[in-house]
This record gives C-alpha cells, sequence and structure tokens, in this order.
C-alpha cells in the first residue's frame, strides 16, 4: 500500500489504543487493545 496510507492506518490504530511492537522499514508491527496482533506494510 502507498506509505501515507499505510502511516494514516497505523496512526489510526494507535489512536484507538493499539500499540507499536516493532517498527522497520516501512513495516510497523502493532498490537489492538486486545493484544491481537497485525503488521501495516507500506511499499
Amino acid at each position: 500500500m502507498p506509505s501515507e496510507v499505510a502511516e494514516s492506518r497505523l496512526a489510526t490504530t494507535l489512536a484507538a489504543g493499539g500499540r507499536l511492537l516493532e517498527e522497520s522499514l516501512d513495516r510497523w508491527r502493532v498490537a489492538d487493545p486486545e493484544g491481537d496482533e497485525l503488521v501495516v506494510v507500506s511499499g
């Protein structure tokens, strides 16, 4: 997905109570408030 879309989705997830678990170039692993994990990828 385009980087601006990925970054927007990441920001939305964090604003909703998610936690950033890991960050690398164009890839973010996050957890929602219940602990479910997902990866947002840009590129």
